[in-house]
Order: C-alpha cells, then structure tokens, then sequence
C-alpha cells in the first residue's frame, strides 16, 4: 500500500492522488490480488520491484535523466530481471506504453529511459550466463524497434530542419536590405543550431501515427523471428500457445497447467460489477 500511495502521489502531483490510490486498493484487496491463491512463483518476488522500477521511470520521464535517477532505474531494472525469466514480457508491454506515447507526445528524454533500461536487462542476460531467452525476447525486440524508430524521427527533423534554415538564408541573402527579414531569419538558423530535442517538433498526424505503428511492428516482428532463428530457440514457444489456448481450442500440458487456475482465467462480469460498486472504473 506504501507503494500505491507514493505512485499516486507522483502521478497526481499531490498528496490526496495517493490516499485515492490507496482508498482504491483497501476497497478492491480482492479484485488487486488474485494470484494470491497460487504457489509461490518467481514473479511474487520481482513483482515489488517492478512497481518501483515504473515508479523510476515515470519520475524520470517528468523530471528529466539525472545521474542520480538514471542510476536508480538501472539497479531496480536489474534487480526487477535477476529473479524473473519471463520479465521481459512485463517490460515488453512497457515498452509498447513508451511507444504509444511517444508517438503522440514526443517524449523529450525517451532515448535515456529506454537505453538505461535496456542496459540493465543486458547486464541481467549476462549475470544468467547469456539465457538466449532474454537475447530473443519481445523486450529486446521491441526496444530496438523504438530506438531506430526515435532515431529515424530525429534524422528526418534534422532533415527538415536545414532545410528550412538554408530557405531562409536564401531569403536573407535575395533580401540583404530589409532588415527585418535578414533578424528573422537569423533567429531561426539561432533556434535551429540551439536546440536540444528536435523529436518535440514532430507533428503528429494520422499518417505519421500509422507510419510509426507500421514500422515499430514490422522490425519487432523482424528481430523477433530472425533471433529465434539463428539461436534456435523455441523455449518460450509455451507462453504463446497460452494466448493461443486462451481463445482457441488448443490445449497442452504446459497451457492446462497454467489456464486450471481461476488467477489465469479471463475477468469474470463480477469483477468489473464490484470494480463499479467501488467507484474504481468510474473514477
């Protein structure tokens, strides 16, 4: 509950968003943890951490990277990937949130987050004697795919950038005598040279959504499909015949194992009712 209370807070600005947090999950302790009722399991143990490493992650994407912050994502990633094999699909869809909102924010320190990030789960890969699993996984496919994504926006800002700066130096020079055209363009070539992001002046549009989305699956789907090949790889292949359990009628021992069990059912209508009594999905 100490956690929620300081996420809330953080994320609202205020001390009321954490006592609401924490509200919520005093009234709905039971919807907020269903996997109670099962053995023990790695992730019970990397779980607390992983709530800490978002914590991390977020402050730093408010506040901006420091050294201090920077190194504090780094241990809580690290210490988030040692006890859990399977946390790159947590990170994973941690990235596809970086990724959504990247691309209709420009996020100004993304490229500190995700390489911060990604060294941490590199260093936990070697720790685990190179487990070919996190060399392969959707974490690292997908972190590579945003990084050349971020990069390809940058270039082609800079791109637009000159351009712009050479038109209005043309412009100054076809125009050396009014003053005013020669201090404005002056000031832009001044704005253009001094800025630090230039991923901020991206306009987001429909198409460039759809372009980023295109992109971003197309070279997850291609590092993904060429790691497992060249490493021969095929043992997280029992995660994605769960999904495939989950609404076909494909059934193994693996997915019977884990879909046995209420915690890996689908959220019955009761849940969302008494989520509703509570105010929580209204709220």
């Amino acid at each position: 509950w100490y956690q929620r209370r300081v996420r809330g807070s953080h994320l609202a600005g205020n001390v009321l968003g954490g006592l609401l947090a924490v509200s919520s999950f005093f009234y709905n302790h039971s919807e907020s943890t269903r996997v109670q009722w099962i053995p023990p399991l790695r992730e019970s143990f990397s779980f607390p951490l992983l709530l800490l490493q978002t914590l991390l992650l977020s402050r730093t994407l408010r506040n901006g990277p420091t050294k201090s912050r920077l190194a504090c994502l780094f241990l809580a990633t690290l210490a988030t990937v040692l006890p859990w094999q399977f946390c790159p699909f947590a990170l994973f869809t941690q990235v596809l949130s970086l990724f959504a909102a990247h691309t209709l924010f420009r996020l100004d320190h993304i490229t500190f987050v995700l390489d911060t990030v990604c060294s941490a789960f590199l260093v936990g890969a070697v720790l685990q004697f190179f487990n070919p699993m996190l060399i392969s996984s959707l974490y690292l496919a997908s972190y590579v795919a945003l990084r050349a994504l971020v990069w390809w926006r940058s270039k082609q800002n800079d791109l637009v950038g000159n351009l712009l700066t050479l038109s209005w130096r043309l412009l100054g020079e076809k125009n050396p005598t009014k003053e005013g055209t020669t201090k404005d363009a002056n000031k832009i070539i001044k704005k253009n040279s001094t800025k630090k992001s230039s991923s901020l002046t991206t306009p987001v549009t429909v198409r460039s959504v759809l372009e980023d989305g295109i992109v971003f699956v197309t070279l997850t789907a291609l590092y993904k499909v060429t790691s497992g090949y060249l490493l021969q790889l095929s043992d997280d292949a029992h995660i994605f015949n769960i999904l495939r359990a989950k609404f076909t009628s494909y059934g193994d021992f693996h997915t019977m194992l884990y879909t046995c069990s209420p915690a890996f059912d689908f959220i019955g209508a009761e849940s969302f009712l008494k989520l509703t009594l509570t105010l929580l999905l209204p709220v």
